[in-house]
């Protein structure tokens, strides 16, 4: 009947939410979190029941009871928000999350539906990746990747200098203005490209 697939697309729908990687929350317009799904509770070291009934700034490093009204009114006109945030966690560890949120009324009931991404990983990738152009750009050794075509993706600044050219000079040029007798072919071969 009508009643039992509407009650079994319920049940699917909180299971969904209880069991998707991202956080998922509701916040009341005075701050309190109303739901929280499986995710934030493994994300924060909270149980479900620590979590519901605590306030939205108990959770934000940056947040206080007079600034949520503030952004709640803001959010009410905007229905949607998006940006980075930390969340503190039960340990104080502090987890970068981006969040998407929407303002929601349903029968005169209003709520943030707010869903959070762990960017940990994220920034993580960006350090690696941020030292490790660090250590290539400060080397003494002229190190440069080339595209099949011969120009150049990346080269650092030893192998300007060394070739006594300019940045903007070298980006500009191919492999074979500085070695005539390079050929892709082996490099092709090499790499089934």
């Amino acid at each position: 009947s009508d009643i039992i697939h509407r009650t079994e697309e319920m049940y699917l729908t909180q299971y969904a939410l209880n069991n998707v990687r991202e956080m998922v929350y509701w916040v009341e317009p005075n701050g309190t979190l109303q739901y929280v799904n499986t995710q934030m509770c493994m994300m924060l070291g909270y149980s479900p029941e620590e979590l519901r009934g605590m306030k939205f700034w108990d959770l934000r490093t940056d947040f206080n009871e007079p600034r949520w009204q503030y952004k709640w009114e803001e959010f009410r006109k905007g229905k949607v928000l998006e940006l980075e945030v930390n969340f503190k966690s039960k340990n104080d560890e502090i987890i970068p999350i981006h969040i998407t949120g929407y303002y929601l009324k349903y029968r005169g009931k209003e709520i943030a539906c707010i869903f959070g991404k762990d960017l940990r990983p994220e920034k993580r990738r960006e350090e690696i990746l941020r030292l490790t152009r660090y250590s290539l750009n400060n080397m003494q050794e002229m190190t440069y990747w080339i595209r099949l075509d011969g120009s150049f993706y990346y080269f650092n600044d030893a192998f300007a200098v060394k070739l006594g050219y300019t940045r903007e000079e070298v980006q500009r040029m191919k492999m074979l203005d500085f070695f005539p007798n390079f050929d892709a072919e082996p490099l092709e071969q090499t790499f089934n490209l």
